[in-house]
């Protein structure tokens, strides 16, 4: 899977032949191929939108990649803004369950989005300091 900033412009590439393929051990460029499922996002506000993104085959090793938008989640129906929103209000300590109402998701969904990030931050802060150290 690669997420695109612009995902015209990743179509023009695939047609243009001059996206790579992101295995290390290929160094194919990718070609359009197909579209990859359809999936609903929710977008803030609630609104649904029906997404179908482009798919690209490696014309050396024949692996596909997906090339999800940025706005999207790998494996999640939830925009990023609306998953963030959840996050950015729990980590400002307010309760899970009224970020979840007013993202308008599921409070499981949401919790378990904060739980996620609860269980891997200790590896995040190691990943965001340079030579990946833990400053105390």
């Amino acid at each position: 899977m690669i997420i695109v900033a612009d995902p015209d412009a990743a179509g023009r590439a695939l047609a243009e032949r001059t996206l790579h393929c992101p295995r290390g051990d290929s160094d194919g460029a990718l070609r359009a191929w197909s579209r990859a499922r359809g999936r609903s996002v929710q977008t803030v506000g609630g609104d649904r939108v029906r997404v179908r993104p482009v798919r690209g085959l490696c014309t050396v090793c024949g692996a596909s990649q997906v090339l999800l938008p940025s706005w999207c989640l790998p494996r999640r129906g939830y925009a990023v803004q609306v998953v963030g929103q959840v996050l950015l209000a729990a980590e400002g300590q307010e309760p899970v369950a009224v970020a979840a109402a007013a993202a308008r998701v599921p409070v499981r969904a949401a919790r378990r989005w904060v739980q996620a990030v609860t269980r891997s931050g200790s590896r995040v802060e190691r990943r965001g300091r340079p030579g990946g150290r833990r400053v105390r």
